[in-house]
This record gives C-alpha cells, structure tokens and sequence, in this order.
C-alpha cells in the first residue's frame, strides 16, 4: 500500500505545482498546459518521467521570468 500512497504524494505536488502556474499565468496570456506520464504506475523511489506541453493561444508573447532576474520555467 506504501507505494500507491507514494504515487499519489507525487501525483498531487505535480498537480499543484502545474494548477499554482496556472492561476499565475491566467491573466497574462490564454495558453494550454498538457501534462503526460510515460506510465500510470511507478514503484516507490522511481523517478517519474513526464511531458508538459505549454501551447500558446493567445498570439502574443508570454513571458516566463520571475522577479529580479531568476528563470521560471527552465527546461532541462
């Protein structure tokens, strides 16, 4: 049962991690946010690999910085 409980735990702080940016960004510019898993399970401990799409539907720019200079969206 520990390793679902885990899931879960990650599964929630991803979601909001990416609802938190989405509530920032909302009144900046329209854009769609696409978050995919490789798998629906992972065993405890196992890094989670996962695809975030952002589409911007608004035509123009958005920007990702935060304040005094720091990166808010780094992409690795």
């Amino acid at each position: 049962m520990l390793p679902i409980a885990l899931f879960y735990r990650v599964v929630k702080y991803i979601l909001l991690v990416v609802c938190v940016f989405l509530f920032a960004v909302t009144g900046e510019a329209q854009i769609q946010v696409d978050l995919k898993f490789k798998r629906l399970q992972y065993i405890a401990y196992e890094p989670v690999v996962a695809t975030l799409a952002i589409t911007n539907l608004a035509g123009r720019d958005v920007d990702f910085t935060m304040p005094m200079g720091n990166r808010g969206l780094d992409s690795r």
